[in-house]
């Protein structure tokens, strides 16, 4: 949808298809990046103060581009692969991952994301977070929420927040992602853009299929993702039980304009058709999101342009 991918692209980080990507991503930036640990944090919500953005964007650069590129992809893959009328296992969960890649590349090109934090990168925030914050100060491992804002003095501020314990990893995201998705739209009706109204209404119509099935933490693609992975639900596994409605829709799915894709199935009485279009709508999501930055960049010798442009010679040939 043009008018959802302007306001992405509106918010993403000044240069961040620019930057030469610093391998491991933002848990490098973590163990070797410059940044103080403000005194009022608290060892599961940090404020990493004085950050230079110069610093820290080609590591989330890193983030987004293997996210953006593996979203792409997959998709791609899966239509290579959807043609077998009623083995729809692989293509579901192929459809899936494109979708929960892109999803996390769209939150990465906004300055947000959900990090494993690793127990090396624990100990550096603990070392920086005890000179600052007293000898008790002791950050543990797990899943953390990032976000970055600008400082009044033009320094960037990271947050990491410890993610809420319970659900695994694909959980975990989803939930964290379905809150970005409503303070996007929130921003969307404060900044009163141009077509705010088919912005939010597109974003709610999303958010409301990944809360399908009384799920309001958003992660129902990924409850549906475990059912067809490991309990082998909804007949796509051989020997198979799948209409033709659902085998059809399945073999159709293309990679398109994002406008061009529904989200009004009810998850309930088609959840196969639910379950591809909304992991298809964030795979193209994604798409636009990289096609407008990559347009809007002038340096094409930028290492993620040549790899999109690269990757877009190899799937087309």
């Amino acid at each position: 949808m043009r008018e959802l991918v302007s306001s992405l692209v509106r918010r993403s980080l000044p240069g961040l298809v620019e930057a030469t990507p610093i391998d491991d991503g933002v848990r490098g930036w973590i163990e070797r990046g410059s940044f103080y640990v403000d005194s009022s944090s608290l060892p599961d919500h940090l404020q990493l103060q004085n950050v230079s953005l110069a610093d820290f964007l080609p590591y989330q650069t890193f983030d987004y581009e293997r996210f953006a590129l593996s979203s792409w992809e997959t998709i791609s893959d899966y239509k290579a692969n959807a043609n077998r009328p009623k083995a729809l296992s692989w293509p579901l969960l192929k459809i899936y991952y494109s979708g929960f890649f892109g999803g996390h590349a769209l939150m990465r090109a906004l300055g947000q994301a959900i990090v494993r934090v690793e127990p090396r990168q624990a100990k550096r925030l603990t070392e920086i977070g005890q000179l600052f914050c007293g000898d008790s100060f002791s950050v543990s491992p797990g899943n953390y929420e990032l976000r970055t804002e600008q400082a009044a003095d033009r320094s960037f501020v990271v947050t990491l927040k410890k993610a809420a314990e319970g659900g695994g990893a694909h959980e975990v995201f989803w939930k964290r992602f379905n809150a970005f998705l409503g303070e996007l739209a929130t921003d969307v009706a404060a900044d009163k853009e141009p077509n705010a109204n088919l912005v939010i209404a597109k974003i709610e119509e999303l958010q409301s299929l990944l809360s399908s099935k009384g799920l309001n933490n958003g992660s129902w693609l990924s409850s549906m993702r475990n059912e067809i992975n490991y309990q082998h639900q909804y007949g796509v596994w051989f020997p198979f039980d799948v209409n033709e409605r659902d085998a059809d829709h399945v073999a159709q799915i293309k990679f398109r304009d994002s406008s061009a894709i529904r989200l009004d199935y009810n998850a309930r009485k088609q959840p196969i058709q639910a379950f591809c279009s909304g992991s298809a709508f964030l795979s193209a999501l994604s798409f636009e999101v990289s096609e407008q930055l990559a347009v809007r960049s002038n340096n094409n010798r930028a290492a993620f342009i040549r790899k999109w442009q690269r990757l877009g010679a190899e799937l087309t040939a």
